[in-house]
């Protein structure tokens, strides 16, 4: 899955996951349950 995929299906921009993979912005905890459910 590419980052703007994630993105679309998390609801954020593509950007924002590129910087949370690079570790420039923290995930926190909501993020973190809305890509759990992607990843099941």
């Amino acid at each position: 899955m590419t980052p703007a995929e994630l993105a679309a299906k998390v609801g954020v921009k593509s950007a924002n996951v590129s910087e949370m993979e690079r570790g420039k912005r923290p995930i926190g905890k909501d993020m973190a349950k809305r890509q759990a459910k992607v990843f099941r």
